[in-house]
């Protein structure tokens, strides 16, 4: 797939996007927590340098020296708001870029699997291929599997990636202001894989019964629309009926487990990540004395993020994986066997027959 979407260079250009994208936002959110502590602290001098001047009574003094003050402390927020400002609106381009990297290599992926299966199919032998591949298999790679790598795939690639790199964001923020909290990190990190272990061994297996048991259901219907007036001769769409339900029941039935699955791991994994972010928040009031209130509160909004970035991290590279069965089906069928040329080029042949 990363062939076919153009090679290990748009890979690196998607992940530099992506690690300026989450710099740019991390150092965002910094320069708006020191905009507030300044803020604060402008304001605590202000206030005290009132009530001095006011004690030696010289109303004159303070009107000279506040418009000092204030002009100086508006000259530094303004940097505050500039610097947030154009780091925010860089971080959104970084965005569109990433989106624009992503969007485009997936389309050209797609483009290039239709073209080689299209390209395999017409140059199959008819006697080794089309006479014991049943068409409908062929019509579900060409139309549902194609359609899932074409968009299911490129979508969970960007949620996975993008949940990473808030997870990675999050983590640098919170181990700034509690660096012991890596351990917790690394703990639900580790609690994350080895419940995606669990719960991808049995979505995975979900994912290709339900891919394969849809072949026989367009198999089955392309072959009662050929035959339609056959059956209705002979008066059996209550037999055909019955058939297309029965495959579609088999179908279908692969969905209860894969959402009770998916039930499970969001369940039992979020309650474990609860009591991580109750300790995080208990050592930050702990340590309220010696971290500012803004850095702290900073620490807590991305400290809220982190088990649901490992869950999502985690869900979307499940799906990236069972997405793949779908481009795994499609780079099968670009690898058939074709015929021989249409033309032999051979020079002992140009002379044939001699006699």
């Amino acid at each position: 797939y990363i062939k076919m979407c153009g090679g290990y260079h748009v890979i690196v250009l998607i992940l530099a996007t992506m690690t300026l994208w989450i710099g740019l936002s991390v150092a965002a959110n910094v320069i708006l927590a020191q905009w507030t502590n300044y803020n604060q602290s402008s304001g605590e001098t202000a206030s005290s340098t009132s009530l001095s001047l006011e004690f030696f009574g010289s109303g004159e003094i303070f009107s000279i020296f506040s418009s000092d003050d204030e002009g100086k402390d508006q000259d530094e927020g303004n940097v505050y708001m500039y610097w947030f400002v154009g780091l925010t609106l860089a971080s959104g381009v970084t965005v569109y870029a990433r989106a624009f990297t992503l969007l485009s290599s997936s389309i050209k992926a797609s483009q290039r699997y239709h073209d080689s299966m299209v390209k395999a199919l017409t140059e199959a032998p008819m006697n080794t291929f089309y006479d014991v591949t049943p068409t409908g298999r062929i019509l579900n790679r060409l139309s549902k599997d194609l359609d899932k790598v074409e968009s299911q795939v490129p979508d969970q690639v960007s949620g996975f990636l993008v949940t990473l790199f808030m997870l990675l964001g999050a983590s640098v923020v919170c181990l700034s202001v509690l660096p012991w909290a890596g351990l917790l990190i690394l703990l639900l990190l580790w609690a994350g894989y080895q419940m995606q272990n669990i719960f991808l061994a049995s979505s995975r297996e979900l994912t290709r019964i339900e891919s394969i048991s849809r072949t026989p259901i367009v198999h089955h219907l392309s072959q009662t629309v050929s035959g339609l007036s056959v059956i209705r001769g002979f008066q059996h769409q209550e037999r055909f009926k019955v058939q297309n339900e029965y495959f579609i029941d088999a179908n279908t039935s692969a969905f209860l487990p894969t959402h009770c699955s998916t039930s499970w791991f969001a369940s039992t994994f979020r309650g474990g990540s609860n009591l991580i972010i109750l300790i995080i928040g208990l050592s930050l009031v702990w340590l309220r004395g010696s971290t500012s209130a803004s850095f702290v509160a900073l620490c807590v909004t991305y400290s809220l993020n982190l088990p649901l970035s490992v869950f999502w991290t985690v869900r979307f590279w499940t799906n990236v994986e069972n997405r793949m069965i779908s481009v795994e089906r499609c780079d099968n069928f670009t690898q058939v066997h074709s015929e021989k040329a249409f033309e032999i080029s051979d020079p002992n042949l140009d002379h044939w027959p001699s006699r």
